[in-house]
Formats: structure tokens, C-alpha cells, sequence
């Protein structure tokens, strides 16, 4: 039968900001690692910003790297939501409260299945030294004060896992408007595509960074032979759920003595520039895009007159024929 192990890799480590902090993951297969952080409010956050997005954007990169190769990359707002698009769960916080000073915790699952705890998909048993752990901090953030890292870990034993996720970032900003192609990874599955843009819909503005997209194989299109960021994003939040309570949002009201609230409104902050295009929507293998033997995936997506950055993060299935 198999059994699991959760242990603590990092206790409650005061963050230093501008510095990258190296830690070297267990030796048995490992299901997940749980990357949290605390911090407090150096200042009251208002109501058109959030503490969440403020404490991702604090973490500059976060990756697993194996004799020195990367399998997870990603910077932390990037992270957070790849997170909840492979669980389909939003993530949770403790204290959730604007005011200065408050005390916040938020955790990370970073996870090498689509199930925690799956003995089937896990990252296998290496050596000492040989799986780690990097995070990279930026330059202080004004409203994140005194930081503290926690991690801890989920190794599995008596199992020979099948496979594992592997999932990097590939950054592009268009140089004009109209199509342009996104090489994907080759030679493994592809679980599915992740999305963020800059540039959403939003008020009037037309212009979309990812006004639409194609999927092509050795240059025939093939799952998506075209489809919109408005309706493959609002896919996207069925499957993954929202979480008021996690996503920074305002009530209109009826006038100043009416405390009764009208629309929520979700505004551009937090999920509104993610989106993931799901390659195994029954979950069940049967529209895995399989890659061996192409000898190009890409993606044509056209950007709508505007030029700011895209970044796309394709999750292969490793290890499994």
C-alpha cells in the first residue's frame, strides 16, 4: 500500500527582498510541494488594488529545477494560476482583511499532477542535490512587509509513479498586430496551454493582446481551429471556479443611504488576464495532444492592435507513452 510523507523544508524563513534562496528537495517521489508565505500590510492596501496580487508580484521567479534543468517555471502570479487551473480549485487564503498591519497567509500547491497525493503522477524518487527548489524575490514591495517563507513537502512512498507534469513560461510581446506564431514543446503530451495577456477586454477598449488563437500540428489545425479569448476565458472560469472571497471586487450601490449592494464586479484584477485551454477536458486521456513525431505544435494567435507582453505556458505529461 502506498503512504505519503508531509514534512517542513522551510519554517517560517524571513524573506530577504532581491535575493534568490536554493533549497534541495527529498529524494522520494515527490506529489506537491506547498509554497506559503506570510506577510503583513505596510500600508492600507485601497480598494482598487489587492494584497494577493501585490504578494505574486513580489515573487519573481519560482522553479523546480533537476541537474540544473528546469521542469517548473514560473513567475508567482504565473504560478498561482496554473495552480488553480490543474486542480480546478481556487487557491485559499488566512485573513483576507485590508488594513495596515494585518497578518495574511497564502499558499501555492506546486504540483506535479492533476490529483495531490496521486501515486500514479508524481516527480520519481533522485538523489540528494539533484531536485531542487529556487525562488527568486524582487526589489521590496511597499505594501508586503516583513515576508516569510513556509514550505513544505509531500513525498510518496512504495510507488513508481507513471509520469509527472512539467510546466515553463514562454514570454513574447508582439511587434505588430495580426498573427503570430508560438512554437510549443515537442516530443511529449501536452496536458494543456495556459494564457496570460496583458492586455484584456475591458470597459471600451477593444484591443486584445490574444484576440483569438489556433492550434496547429506540422501546420494542420487540429482542437482549435480558432477560438476567442471571450469564450475559450469564460470556459476557463466554469471549469476552475471563482472565489470571492480570494479575488479583490467592488458592489455597486444604489445610493449613499442603501447599504443593499447590486452586481459584483470583477474589474481587471486578479483571473481576468488568465486563461487555460484545457487539451484533456474529460480528464480522462482521450484528447491528450500527443507531439512525438511532429516535427512542429504551434500556435497562431492574433494580437489586436495592441503590443504588450504575452506569456504562454504549455504543461507536458512526462515519462508517459
Amino acid at each position: 500500500m502506498p503512504d505519503f510523507i508531509r514534512s517542513v523544508l522551510a519554517q517560517k524563513e524571513a524573506i530577504t527582498a532581491s535575493t534568490t534562496v536554493t533549497y534541495d528537495l527529498p529524494v522520494n517521489p515527490l506529489s506537491v510541494i506547498f509554497l506559503t508565505f506570510g506577510w503583513r500590510d505596510g500600508a492600507a492596501i485601497g480598494n482598487t488594488a489587492s494584497p494577493v496580487a501585490d504578494l505574486l508580484s513580489f515573487i519573481s521567479k519560482v522553479e523546480v529545477l533537476f541537474k540544473g534543468q528546469a521542469i517548473i517555471s514560473a513567475n508567482g502570479a504565473d504560478l498561482a494560476a496554473m495552480t488553480t487551473r490543474l486542480l480546478r480549485r481556487p487557491l485559499a487564503i488566512i485573513n483576507l482583511v485590508n488594513a495596515a498591519t494585518e497578518e495574511h497567509w497564502l499558499t501555492i500547491p506546486i504540483t506535479f499532477s492533476r490529483r495531490m497525493y496521486d501515486p500514479e503522477m508524481a516527480f520519481p524518487a533522485s538523489k540528494r542535490g539533484e531536485l531542487q527548489l529556487q525562488v527568486t524575490y524582487t526589489a521590496a514591495v511597499g505594501t508586503v512587509d516583513s515576508p516569510i517563507a513556509l514550505i513544505e513537502t509531500v513525498e510518496l512512498l512504495d510507488v513508481q509513479p507513471a509520469g509527472y507534469l512539467k510546466y515553463t513560461t514562454i514570454s513574447k510581446t508582439p511587434t505588430a498586430a495580426g498573427e503570430h506564431d508560438v512554437d510549443l514543446p515537442i516530443g511529449n503530451k501536452i496536458l494543456g496551454v495556459g494564457f496570460f495577456a496583458t492586455q484584456v477586454p475591458t470597459g471600451v477598449l477593444a484591443s486584445r493582446d490574444i484576440d483569438w488563437f489556433k492550434l496547429l500540428v506540422d501546420n494542420v489545425e487540429t482542437r482549435y481551429s480558432k477560438s476567442n479569448w471571450e469564450s475559450f476565458w469564460t470556459e476557463d472560469q466554469i471549469h476552475q471556479g471563482y472565489d470571492p472571497a480570494m479575488q479583490r471586487h467592488t458592489h455597486a450601490q444604489n445610493d449613499a443611504a442603501d447599504v443593499v449592494t447590486g452586481l459584483q464586479l470583477y474589474g481587471i484584477i486578479g483571473p481576468a488576464r488568465y486563461a487555460f485551454v484545457d487539451l484533456d477536458p474529460l480528464r480522462d486521456g482521450s484528447y491528450i495532444l500527443d507531439t512525438a513525431g511532429r516535427s512542429r505544435v504551434h500556435l497562431r494567435i492574433n494580437a489586436n492592435t495592441t503590443f504588450t507582453a504575452i506569456r504562454v505556458m504549455p504543461v507536458e505529461i512526462m515519462g508517459m507513452r
